[in-house]
């Protein structure tokens, strides 16, 4: 009798111990999921920030470049300006 109980008792062990295995398992490959996720989102937000500084710096040049232009092509209008 005893060591039936005994025998049971290191089976709910053995069952706790498997189960408590697969549960940190699966908490663990989620945990990777999360990560890969983050990552994943935190270089898709770097990419669209240098995508918008790169943007903004070729939107500066090119009014910059009208500015020019303009001045060129109107050097009077210059003078308007400082008035």
């Amino acid at each position: 009798m005893c060591c039936s109980r005994v025998a049971e008792l290191m089976e709910q062990l053995h069952s706790s111990e498997n189960k408590g295995r697969a549960e940190r398992e699966a908490l663990l490959d989620h945990l990777h999921e999360l990560t890969t996720e983050s990552t994943a989102a935190k270089l898709e937000n770097q990419s669209v920030k240098v995508k918008l500084r790169n943007r903004q710096k070729a939107n500066l040049i090119r009014i910059s470049t009208y500015s020019l232009c303009f001045f060129i092509l109107f050097p009077w209008a210059a003078q308007l300006i400082k008035m």
